[in-house]
């Protein structure tokens, strides 16, 4: 594949790679080479297909899956910094404020909140 259609495939290839390893030390330039293309083809094919850099995005997807991973961990064995950690938010401040000004709430309010999709298991398990 060549022109925009190459482009567009290396664009859907790094988004699968930063889903298949959010927690990877992802850089724009290590993303760029990873997909073959310039770190500035990068960005600008990230800007005009997906309306955002790649680093945010990837910010973005590691807060959803840190979000998917309180809502159904078990608060008692479970904590919010391995979960940032989990998913590559080294920066433990900086997790915390992303994920408040994303999901109105601090993650550690998240993982003592029961949800539905939190398995509760009592007595032996049935």
């Amino acid at each position: 594949m060549s022109g925009r259609a190459g482009v567009q495939a290396s664009i859907r290839r790094a988004v699968e790679l930063m889903q298949d390893a959010p927690a990877e030390p992802w850089t724009t330039v290590r993303l760029a080479a990873e997909v073959h293309l310039s770190p500035r083809a990068l960005r600008a094919g990230f800007r005009r297909d997906l309306a955002t850099p790649p680093m945010t995005f990837l910010r973005e997807l590691r807060l959803r899956r840190a979000r998917e991973i309180l809502r159904a961990a078990d608060r008692d064995a479970t904590t919010v910094r391995a979960v940032a950690l989990g998913v590559g938010m080294v920066h433990l401040g900086r997790f915390a404020g992303a994920y408040r000004e994303a999901f109105g709430e601090m993650p550690s309010d998240t993982l003592r909140r029961p949800h539905p999709e939190r398995r509760v298991v009592t007595g032996r398990g049935w």
